[in-house]
């Protein structure tokens, strides 16, 4: 039996399983921080870190009502071709980022997540997409760019 999915982990198997179905083939997806032994396309997801919005706990509640999970997506492009590898490692990583805003499905996924634990229901409330960090590098022959895109995830709970 699998285990519940609970935040942030329900949102990384949405983004999952939304990265796969919409780019197929082409890239590999992964839940987990990229190696470089991943192929030449990838896209790794995964958390970063929680916070507790301080003060915004309702009356007589025991914990705060907002909660920000910091998520990564990751994305690498190499090759042995700089420019080649460059350019497509740009687009890509634009594309990453555009989708997340831009795809009216996901947005529908991800509005849907919630959960219920210990007397209170926790549910997505919104995505905010922060900075790309583009890094290059040259091993032996080839060239690697990773793009890291920093992903908010908002919730709020409420207790039952």
């Amino acid at each position: 039996m699998p285990a519940p999915a609970y935040f942030p982990h329900n949102v990384i198997e949405t983004l999952h399983d939304w990265y796969t179905d919409l780019l197929g083939a082409d890239h590999t997806v992964v839940k987990r921080r990229l190696s470089m032994n991943d192929p030449a396309l990838s896209i790794g997801i995964y958390p970063e870190n929680g916070d507790y919005l301080a003060g915004s706990a309702e009356i007589g509640a025991p914990e705060p009502t907002i909660t920000t999970y910091q998520l990564r997506v990751q994305h690498m492009t190499k090759g042995m071709d700089r420019e080649h590898v460059q350019a497509l490692a740009l687009t890509n990583s634009k594309m990453v980022r555009v989708l997340l805003y831009r795809t009216a499905t996901l947005q529908v996924k991800l509005a849907s997540l919630s959960e219920d634990l210990l007397g209170s229901h926790e549910r997505f409330q919104r995505l905010r997409v922060g900075r790309q960090e583009l890094n290059e590098a040259k091993i032996q022959r080839s060239f690697y760019f990773l793009t890291v895109t920093h992903v908010v995830i908002e919730t709020e709970t409420v207790k039952l």
